[in-house]
C-alpha cells in the first residue's frame, strides 16, 4: 500500500472530530476512511505538545465564523449518521420500515 499524504487542513479536522467526539482511534480511522496507524501517530504527536486543543475553548468569538459553521456542519452530519444508523438497528431489531 503507497504512503498516502493528507492536507494539515484534514489531519486537523479528524483530530477535532476525535476529541469532540471521544471516540476510539479505530472508530475516528473508520470514519474518515484511513488506517488507524495513521490516526495513533497524529493523536502522539499532538499529546506531546503541551499547546491546548484549539476544540478546548468554549470562546468560538476567536475561532472566526467560517470555522464556526464548519464545525455545525460537522456536529449536523453526525447527527444525521446516528440518526441513520438507528433506524436501520430498528427495522432490524423490529422489522419495520422506518
Amino acid at each position: 500500500m503507497a504512503n498516502r499524504q493528507y492536507s494539515t487542513e484534514f489531519r486537523q479536522q479528524v483530530l477535532d472530530w476525535h476529541h469532540q467526539h471521544g471516540t476510539t482511534q479505530r472508530t475516528t480511522a473508520n470514519k474518515f476512511n484511513m488506517p488507524r496507524t495513521t490516526l495513533t501517530g497524529w493523536v502522539n504527536s499532538t499529546a506531546d505538545t503541551s499547546a491546548p486543543h484549539p476544540t478546548d475553548s468554549s470562546d468560538h468569538k476567536e475561532a472566526g465564523p467560517n470555522q464556526r459553521v464548519q464545525e455545525l456542519e460537522r456536529q449536523l452530519q453526525q447527527l444525521q449518521d446516528d440518526c441513520q444508523t438507528l433506524r436501520r438497528a430498528m427495522f432490524l431489531l423490529f422489522g419495520q420500515t422506518p
